[in-house]
């Protein structure tokens, strides 16, 4: 039997190599890892003598507080009080150099009703009577002196009537209530006419009220509400017959308050307020309605209390 001849296998080369995988990157891994928060000790490490000196430290700590704080209001007044000499002498030359340095002494020491007081006066000389309105209850609440007091109160009337004195358009000569009548007669729908009615009744109500009438007045005013509220509903946009609307609710309010009649004096100044509001958040750069806001905001806050 002839020998069987047997070949040695090579191992088969192969060129493949191990690829290495890389793992994708995930949206977690770019943010921010949270930190990893320090072990509280427990409470059987704390000792009381560690708990004592952090309760010494923290009222040490709260002291030096107060007393800065108490540091800084007195150098603020400090600073309030050259400021309001800085300003005394400008005023010997001019308002408006003045008005600068009371209101740097108003704004570091706001509850000085001597720099409020002066701060008021200066608004009024400049035409600023919202401000001078303003002031004046500032000077009125940060002081407790009787004679501080009645100073801010009579400048809080100087400026109510200031405004109640502001020079106005000339208008023509008012028309009697029998001639407007007349001219409706003939031409109802007239808004000009029908405001000059709401204008007569609201006159004639002023002098039922000087003359202690209160029912002829309110009847008068209530007339001139029903005109001009028609007006206000047909022409939304007319700002003047909503001002309108709003001063004749508030003359109610005022009568009704007179009266004896606090819950009807408070609903009209309460339907009075939106109006108001509206104007002055539509018309921001026109004092007018900001000081009638600030006004009709006071007197309803003051019927309330009162109720």
């Amino acid at each position: 039997m002839p020998a069987t001849l047997t070949m040695p296998v090579e191992p088969v080369a192969t060129s493949r190599t191990t690829a290495t995988v890389e793992t994708p990157v995930r949206a977690a891994d770019l943010l921010p890892q949270p930190a990893v928060p320090e072990p509280h000790p427990s409470p059987a490490a704390v000792s009381v003598a560690d708990e004592t000196a952090l309760t010494a430290a923290f009222e040490q700590e709260l002291r030096n507080a107060q007393q800065a704080e108490t540091q800084l209001r007195e150098l603020k007044v400090k600073a309030a009080a050259t400021a309001l000499q800085k300003g005394s002498l400008a005023a010997n030359r001019s308002v408006e150099e003045a008005l600068p340095w009371y209101e740097k002494a108003a704004e570091l020491d706001p509850a000085s009703a001597t720099v409020q007081l002066g701060l008021s006066r200066l608004y009024k000389e400049t035409g600023n009577l919202l401000g001078a309105f303003e002031a004046a209850q500032k000077a009125f609440a940060g002081s407790h002196d009787q004679q501080a007091q009645s100073l801010a109160l009579e400048s809080m009337d100087q400026v109510i009537v200031a405004k109640t004195d502001e020079p106005v358009a000339p208008e023509p000569a008012p028309r009697s209530l029998a001639e407007i009548t007349r001219l409706l007669e003939t031409n109802p729908d007239n808004p000009d006419l029908q405001r000059d009615l709401s204008i007569a009744y609201d006159e004639i109500g002023d002098q039922h009220a000087e003359q202690d009438n209160l029912i002829g007045a309110l009847e008068c005013f209530e007339a001139s509400l029903m005109i001009i509220g028609r007006l206000a509903t047909s022409y939304p946009d007319n700002t003047v017959y909503l001002r309108d609307f709003s001063i004749c609710q508030e003359k109610i309010g005022e009568v009704q308050n007179a009266l004896g009649n606090g819950a009807a004096a408070i609903a009209a100044y309460e339907e009075s307020l939106p109006i108001v509001t509206m104007l002055a958040n539509r018309f921001p750069d026109e004092e007018e309605h900001s000081f009638d806001l600030k006004i009709t905001k006071d007197r309803l806050a003051e019927l309330k209390a009162i109720a």
